[in-house]
């Protein structure tokens, strides 16, 4: 008799089944010792309208050991991974801290998209100090529709100093803990 759960492959996967393949991403190393900041669901998944063969779509934010940022190399500023799942592919593209903030700042609107969802679930995990990012992003597509498209954002000097808080925390192991 087989203890396990049988999976269903007709349904969605849970949001624990998600955040699952996540943990198991990054306990494997997969990441390349990067710990994630912030994870959002985008995509069919995340509005509900997942069906069996599709993949379910997260986009992420997060930070390399200390140790990376400090050797002589270049470090990875962006993570692509697709992960086949019991019943579906985990679709996994996630920024570096600092190419995060740079794309949102530039205005760059797949990210400033996923960062602003109001989409169930909207977080799949957020670092209380990466709630900036959201904030941030908010703030940038506010000034994007209002017909303000500056190359050089105007935000509120508090904003750039949280922003400068959280990449520099980050980096050095004082965030995402």
């Amino acid at each position: 008799m087989n203890n396990q759960n049988p999976v269903n492959l007709n349904q969605p996967p849970s949001l624990t089944e998600v955040w699952c393949a996540l943990q198991a991403l990054q306990a494997a190393d997969r990441l390349g010792g990067a710990r994630l900041l912030l994870a959002t669901a985008v995509g069919s998944w995340a509005e509900g309208c997942w069906e069996p063969g599709q993949d379910v779509d997260v986009r992420a934010v997060y930070v390399l050991p200390t140790r990376s940022y400090l050797s002589l190399g270049s470090f990875m500023d962006e993570i692509e991974i697709v992960e086949p799942q019991r019943g579906w592919d985990l679709d996994l593209v996630a920024f570096e801290v600092e190419k995060a903030v740079r794309l949102i700042l530039k205005g760059h609107v797949p990210t400033l998209g996923w960062l602003c969802s109001t989409e169930q679930p909207p977080s799949l995990w957020c670092d209380p100090e990466a709630q900036v990012l959201r904030h941030v992003a908010r703030c940038r597509a506010e000034q994007i529709e209002s017909g303000r498209s500056d190359p050089e954002p105007i935000l509120p000097q508090e904003l750039h100093r949280s922003l400068d808080r959280l990449v520099i925390g980050a980096r050095m192991g004082e965030v995402g803990r």
